[in-house]
């Protein structure tokens, strides 16, 4: 495992544990690893200029890194703008792009919101909330593309469309895929 790989698996198990708790991901824990994250893509790109091995320290060049990095993150913002939740996703999944690089990071998003998906369905066969949820998702999805056609979720609906989700839990487990797959 490299540098880069050990400080992505500790920010996601802060970010998770964080997330499960308290519904939320502290600055604290994403800023600094996107910094680290900036200064190994550094490091790497001027050993790589100078022909030295830099696997143990990471893959990214800097390049790669604000790729990573800021695609990710603006990717995101989608998301985070039609939840109107908290931005630590954002920040995360920046983080994320940062160490991984835009491509692996993609693919952990999406293999997070899959594992997401499956989880809320679960939580909802177990409580009885299928019959809710779904149709909340439905009109949720449908007045938002065409809202002159259906009606927004109702207030009831809204309420549960607006828990909060700990969405890190869900991206490390697209992160270990992405790792596995890797190597």
């Amino acid at each position: 495992m490299s540098v880069s790989e050990l400080l992505l698996l500790g920010l996601l198990a802060m970010a998770s544990l964080s997330d499960l708790r308290e519904h939320k991901i502290f600055n604290w824990t994403t800023y600094p690893v996107i910094v680290c994250g900036g200064v190994i893509s550094l490091l790497t790109s001027g050993l790589r200029y100078y022909n030295i091995p830099s696997d143990w320290l990471g893959s990214l060049t800097v390049t790669q890194f604000l790729l990573g990095g800021m695609g990710s993150g603006l990717l995101m913002l989608i998301p985070y703008s039609l939840s109107r939740g908290g931005a630590g996703d954002v920040k995360l999944a920046a983080a994320m792009g940062g160490l991984l690089g835009l491509e692996g990071t993609l693919w952990a998003l999406g293999c997070g919101y899959v594992v997401a998906a499956t989880w809320i369905v679960a939580m909802s066969l177990c409580s009885g909330g299928l019959r809710v949820l779904a149709p909340a998702v439905a009109r949720g999805g449908l007045s938002f593309v065409t809202p002159q056609h259906v009606a927004s979720p109702t207030s009831q609906q809204r309420k549960l469309l607006q828990r909060p989700f700990p969405l890190a839990a869900c991206f490390s487990a697209g992160v270990f895929v992405v790792l596995l797959l890797q190597t």
